[in-house]
């Protein structure tokens, strides 16, 4: 069986910070019983959960259906970028999970809140596809006209990601 103990749920980020409230109510109300406590824990945030239970409650109790969350796969997918550069989207806070389990591999995302990435920013390689020109001229060509990306490295590699709406009186999306 799979444990988790609350604090080191992925409860961190700001969006997650309803469900940990759901959570810790759910707990007090007696909706949501842990499976055990840390020994030096003085707290609820050092009981401990099966993982399973704890990721349906979120996904049932905090409002969620499994058509409106996406898993890690799912998310980069969605973005049309592997799963290094998804998980450094992460890292950066560009990203945040609803709920992490471990380190991204299974964290997962309210499909909205990926969608409105999408809709905010666009990388470089993929604006430079849908204009037909490479990447490093594109890249060159904004940057003359005043529209600067956010490097985003990953890997090996670092990607551009531009904000929409720097670049749309200048290139038609």
């Amino acid at each position: 069986m799979d444990w988790v103990i609350l604090r080191k749920a992925g409860f961190g980020a700001k969006s997650s910070t309803n469900n940990l409230e759901k959570v810790i109510s759910a707990v007090c109300e007696g909706l949501l019983k842990p499976v055990g406590k840390l020994m030096s824990g003085a707290g609820v945030m050092d009981y401990v959960f099966n993982r399973t239970a704890l990721n349906e409650f979120i996904q049932t109790q905090g409002g969620y259906s499994r058509a409106e969350l996406l898993n890690r796969s799912e998310a980069a997918k969605f973005l049309t970028v592997s799963p290094d550069l998804f998980d450094a989207l992460i890292h950066n806070e560009l990203l945040s999970p609803l709920l992490r389990r471990g380190k991204y591999a299974e964290c997962l995302f309210l499909k909205q809140d990926v969608s409105v990435f999408a809709e905010k920013y666009i990388f470089s390689s993929h604006l430079a596809r849908s204009q037909s020109v490479g990447s490093e001229s594109l890249r060159k060509k904004l940057f003359l006209l005043g529209v600067e990306g956010m490097p985003i490295k990953y890997r090996y590699a670092t990607a551009i990601l531009y904000r929409r709406d720097e670049i749309r009186s200048h290139i038609e999306l």
